[in-house]
């Protein structure tokens, strides 16, 4: 009787479901860097913040070292001017079990350099694009999927960035 109810259990979370979670957590990843490029002012990121985010987020960043929302914010603000886009993708769905799900995700952001250009003018160019790997952990309460902790899975890796037809 028991080896049939954890049977039971395990089999509680179908492929459909959590390929319905990875779908959703996916929808939100394009929904957060849609909305970043929007991002006028701190009050756009504070009110964000809180939409998306647990009000215990934690940042744990390579080194381990554990870093709340109040530590975070300014750097929040700064990608905000050095930015050009970001897009982040889920390699994988680790865990999905009591409304929490654990993913995998690579984040692609493209930053902006400035250069003169023949004219002496500066020109805002975006060069190269930074790939870091992190394992983000989602809890869904009420209605509603929200970031808890982003843990960084080693060093960003830094590629050489091509725009579309060039």
């Amino acid at each position: 009787m028991t080896g049939a109810l954890i049977l039971a259990l395990m089999l509680s979370s179908t492929p459909q479901d959590l390929f319905l979670v990875q779908s959703d957590l996916q929808a939100l990843y394009d929904e957060i860097n849609q909305d970043s490029l929007a991002f006028l002012q701190p009050s756009d990121v504070d009110l964000f913040h809180a939409v998306r985010f647990t009000d215990d987020w934690t940042f744990v960043d390579a080194q381990g070292q554990r870093h709340p929302w109040s530590e975070m914010r300014q750097a929040a603000l700064d990608r905000l001017e050095n930015e050009e886009w970001s897009n982040a993708a889920i390699q994988k769905l680790v865990s999905y079990k009591d409304n929490t799900a654990v993913v995998l995700v690579n984040v692609t952001v493209v930053k902006k350099s400035s250069t003169e250009n023949p004219t002496g003018q500066k020109d805002t160019l975006a060069q190269t694009a930074e790939v870091t790997t992190y394992r983000d952990t989602w809890v869904h309460a009420g209605d509603a999927w929200k970031l808890r902790m982003r843990e960084q899975i080693g060093a960003p890796k830094t590629v050489p960035y091509k725009p579309y037809g060039s």
